[in-house]
C-alpha cells in the first residue's frame, strides 16, 4: 500500500467518530479532541501568515456581514446577548474547525491536488458525514429534502473552501479563518427575522459573492495551474461571463436592499408552493410584498401573514372581512381556490403587508434555493476549471 492510500484511509476512523458522537451522544468535546489528529501531518509552512489569510480573513467578515445586512437594513435582526454557553462553544468551534481543515484540506485535497475534482470530492463526502448523521439518510421521508438542502449546500460550501485552499498554495490558515468566522457567527445568539426563503436565496448570493472575490483578488495558485495543465491548443478570447454574472448579482443587490432603503418602503420577496390562491396565484408564483398599514387593508386585498394556526408560517390569502374584537382588529381570510375560509381569525399584529407583483413559476428558484445555489456554483466551478485546463 503506498503513502497516498494510507494517508486517505484515515478518512475512514474520522468518519467514524463522528458517526459514533452523533449515535450514542458521545461528549463533543472528547470527540473533537480526538479527531484532532490530523494535526500530526501538518508541517510548519502549513500555517503561513501571508496575503492568503488576510483575504480570507476579509472573505469571512464580508460573508457574515451579506448574511445579516439585509436584516439590518429593515430593522428585523436581534441580538440577544452572549450566554453562559458562549465562552465554551467558541472554544468548540476553533476546535472543530481545526479538525474539519487538516484532515479535508491538509490530508485529503494535499494528497490528491494533482487530481482537482477527486479531490474536491471525496473531502465533501468526508465533510457532510462529519456534520450530518449517518441515520437521517435512511429516514425515507427526509431523504429528498435532506439530499437537495442540507447536502447540496454543504458539498458546494466545502467546494468553496477547498479552491481557497489552493488558491493560497497550501495554506490551512486561510480555509480555517474562513470556517472560524461563519462557524463564530453561528454561535452568536443573532435572531435575523426575515423571510426564511429570503434568508436561503440571499446566502446564494452571498456564496457567489465570496467566490468571485476569490477568483479575481487571491493571485494565481501555479498549483492550480500544473492541476489542470493541458497539452490542448484553444483559440482564446476575452471572457465576458463573469463580468455579466457579477453585474446581474449587483443588480439583485441594488433590488433587493438598496431601494427600499431609498424609498423607505420595506418589503419581502417570498414563494407560494401552493395552489390555495390559484388562477390568481400560480403554484411557485415569486410574491413581492409592500409595507401597508392597518387602516389600508380593504375585503378584496391578497395580503401576506404570519398564521396563526402554523406557528406563524407566512400565508398570502384574500382579506373576505375585517372584525373587531375587545378594541382589537382582526382579518378573515380565505386561499381563493379553497372550500372554506382559514381556521382562524388573523390579528392585526401578524400582517405583514400586501402583495402587490407577482412573478409565476420564479418562486420555484427560492423554494429550492440551496439546491439552486448548487448548481450555480458547481457550474461556475466547472467553467473555471474548464478555463484553467485551457490555458
Amino acid at each position: 500500500m503506498n503513502r497516498t492510500a494510507l494517508k486517505l484511509l484515515f478518512t475512514i476512523p474520522y468518519v467514524l467518530t463522528w458517526q459514533f458522537e452523533y449515535f450514542f451522544h458521545l461528549n463533543s468535546f472528547f470527540v473533537v479532541g480526538i479527531l484532532l489528529f490530523p494535526i500530526l501531518f501538518v508541517k510548519k509552512r502549513d500555517f503561513r501568515y501571508d496575503r492568503s489569510f488576510v483575504h480570507s480573513l476579509l472573505f469571512g467578515i464580508v460573508f457574515v456581514f451579506m448574511l445579516i445586512e439585509p436584516a439590518i437594513a429593515y430593522g428585523k435582526v436581534h441580538f440577544s446577548g452572549l450566554s453562559l454557553d458562549f465562552f465554551p462553544n467558541l472554544v468548540y468551534t476553533l476546535l472543530f474547525s481545526l479538525s474539519i481543515v487538516t484532515m479535508n484540506q491538509g490530508i485529503v485535497v494535499r494528497t490528491l491536488w494533482r487530481k482537482p475534482m477527486l479531490a474536491l470530492t471525496l473531502s465533501s463526502v468526508v465533510y457532510v458525514l462529519s456534520v450530518t448523521p449517518v441515520q437521517s439518510f435512511f429516514q425515507i421521508s427526509g431523504l429528498a429534502p435532506l439530499l437537495l438542502f442540507n447536502v447540496s449546500f454543504l458539498v458546494v460550501f466545502n467546494f468553496l473552501i477547498g479552491f481557497m485552499y489552493l488558491k493560497s498554495k497550501f495554506n490551512q490558515l486561510s480555509p480555517l479563518i474562513f470556517i472560524f468566522i461563519y462557524s463564530f457567527f453561528l454561535i452568536l445568539n443573532i435572531n435575523v427575522q426575515v423571510s426564511k426563503l429570503f434568508n436561503l436565496v440571499w446566502e446564494i448570493i452571498a456564496l457567489s459573492v465570496i467566490l468571485y472575490l476569490s477568483e479575481r483578488v487571491m493571485k494565481e495558485s501555479i498549483l492550480i495551474k500544473r492541476a489542470f495543465k493541458s497539452s490542448r491548443t484553444v483559440f482564446k478570447k476575452k471572457d465576458r461571463t463573469t463580468p455579466v454574472i457579477f453585474a446581474g448579482i449587483m443588480v439583485i443587490l441594488v433590488l433587493i436592499v438598496v431601494m427600499p432603503l431609498v424609498t423607505h418602503e420595506s418589503h419581502y420577496v417570498i414563494a407560494d408552493p401552493t395552489d390555495s390562491m390559484y388562477p390568481e396565484i400560480t403554484p411557485g408564483s415569486l410574491l413581492f410584498v409592500s409595507h401597508i398599514s392597518l387602516n389600508e387593508v380593504r375585503v378584496g386585498d391578497i395580503i401576506v401573514f404570519k398564521a396563526p394556526w402554523e406557528n406563524g408560517t407566512l400565508f398570502a390569502h384574500e382579506v373576505i372581512n375585517i372584525t373587531h374584537s375587545q378594541g382589537q382588529e382582526y382579518f378573515i381570510t380565505k386561499g381563493i381556490n379553497n372550500p372554506a375560509k382559514d381556521p382562524l381569525p388573523v390579528p392585526s399584529q401578524d400582517l405583514v403587508g400586501q402583495v402587490y407583483f407577482v412573478l409565476p413559476y420564479v418562486g420555484y428558484v427560492l423554494i429550492y434555493s440551496q439546491l439552486t445555489a448548487a448548481v450555480i456554483l458547481l457550474i461556475a466551478g466547472a467553467l473555471y476549471f474548464r478555463e484553467a485546463r485551457s490555458n
